[in-house]
């Protein structure tokens, strides 16, 4: 799923700003947001006996008007209040894509040929038909293999035959999430599985 980029600046703001206010209550300052200074409005102030601390928060570009009014912010705290003051950025880290050629196809290959208790157990006969969402979180490049971490969900095909009848057979096709480390040789094709987890709960519920 890829989150918007205005809401992703807007939350990441939210928690830089909350961050910075808990570090300074736990220093013992009072500290309070969206505060009125002179005639300006900081985004956070934190007052300790004598001392004035003043942070403003940058997430997007400010226009002219807006690093102008900032500026005069903290010319007006330092050296008319003697106070000190921080600008701390607020932007979330890019997205990076990391992805692997026909790799849904190589781990649901993989998974058919070495195929999973877990989906075993649900049925008569159980069938992978497709492994989708594919999101890798991690890819460790070793001297002659490359690790592959991430999570994905597959769908399957359940069968039931009734053993005393085989014209009688029952089929449907559910989906469950799963995690996955695997290893690839110099060619990116699948030679292990490390570690793989079916979340198949919902089957039972």
């Amino acid at each position: 799923m890829k989150i918007r980029q205005e809401l992703a600046y807007k939350h990441w703001l939210s928690a830089a700003m909350e961050e910075v206010e808990e570090k300074y209550k736990n220093e013992g300052y009072i500290v309070e947001r969206e505060k009125e200074i002179g005639r300006y409005k900081a985004d956070l102030i934190a007052k300790r006996e004598n001392e004035l601390i003043v942070t403003e928060f940058k997430s997007t570009p400010w226009d002219t008007k807006k690093s102008s009014r900032v500026k005069q912010l903290r010319s007006y705290v330092v050296h008319k209040l003697g106070g000190k003051f921080n600008l701390v950025w607020a932007i979330p880290p890019k997205e990076k894509s990391i992805e692997i050629e026909d790799f849904e196809l190589k781990l649901h290959t993989a998974l058919n040929n070495d195929f999973p208790d877990e989906l075993d157990s649900l049925s008569t006969h159980a069938q992978i038909e497709d492994v989708f969402d594919i999101f890798i979180s991690d890819i460790a490049i070793r001297k002659n293999a490359i690790e592959v971490k991430g999570i994905g969900t597959i769908e399957v095909e359940l069968k039931y035959s009734d053993r005393c009848n085989d014209d009688s057979e029952e089929i449907f096709t559910d989906s469950y999430p799963f995690e996955f480390e695997v290893i690839l040789n110099d060619k990116h094709e699948i030679i292990d599985i490390v570690h793989l987890r079916i979340d198949t709960s919902s089957f039972y519920e």
